[in-house]
């Protein structure tokens, strides 16, 4: 009697077809996950970007310093600072938010919602806290101990809703930016326009102070993601040791 192998046959067909459809769904959905991430963070980028083009033109007048996507030791890890600027004021460390929708909340987890969906949003102004503590951190253990160091959180997209207490948009910046008081290093008449005579020194000393912290940071700091900078920064930071010598 011959066995009748048609049955098993039929069944391997559809054994086989059953796992080419699981395939493609399982690569439609790693595709799905990796283009929604992909362009979430360049929409992330692109925020930066914009917050890097407006603090460079706001602190022109200042001969501000600007280190972007630093990336400073944290215990065994490291954290990555969006925006490390150096001025008359000290340091401020920028925390640049890219998202739309909403953001409703408070305390350590907010709810951000984009139509029907919603999900928990870590508290950027913690987050940045966390980015402060780290950098006063760092600032001391190289003898900076009286460097002031502020903090700003930006949502940089027109169609978000946020509360204010936790940020503010670019409008917002530069009205803070404008508020923030001179460092004690750096007090004294005319210092902000580096006018000559007798407020060159003021001048010069405030300067030297902040060239000083921007290369202690440079130092911990990790290399830029964004390739158009990190040839800049290395320029700068030959600058500075030039400048602090």
């Amino acid at each position: 009697m011959v066995p009748d192998i048609s049955a098993s046959i039929i069944f391997d067909k559809k054994t086989w077809i059953l796992i080419a459809v699981i395939a493609v769904a399982v690569l439609l959905l790693i595709l799905y996950i990796f283009v929604h991430f992909s362009k979430g963070k360049r929409k992330g980028r692109a925020a930066e970007r914009k917050v890097a083009k407006k603090l460079k033109k706001m602190g022109k007048a200042d001969h501000i310093r600007i280190i972007n996507n630093a990336y400073l030791p944290l215990y065994n890890k490291a954290c990555e600072v969006d925006h490390l600027v150096f001025g008359r004021f000290g340091v401020l460390v920028v925390e640049t938010k890219g998202i739309s929708g909403k953001v409703t909340g408070s305390g350590k987890n907010l709810t951000h919602s984009i139509g029907s969906k919603t999900h928990k949003f870590y508290n950027p102004q913690l987050q940045n806290k966390t980015h402060i503590d780290n950098v006063i951190h760092h600032l001391k253990k190289g003898g900076f101990d009286t460097t002031p160091v502020n903090g700003a959180v930006v949502f940089t997209a027109n169609d978000i809703e946020f509360p204010s207490e936790i940020g503010m948009d670019i409008k917002g910046l530069e009205k803070f930016y404008k508020s923030l008081p001179d460092a004690a290093y750096c007090k004294g008449k005319g210092v902000k326009r580096y006018a000559s005579g007798e407020v060159l020194q003021v001048a010069s000393r405030c300067r030297l102070q902040s060239g000083r912290a921007v290369s202690l940071l440079l130092g911990y700091a990790g290399k830029e993601p964004h390739e158009e900078d990190v040839d800049k920064n290395k320029e700068e930071k030959r600058l500075i040791q030039r400048r602090s010598l």
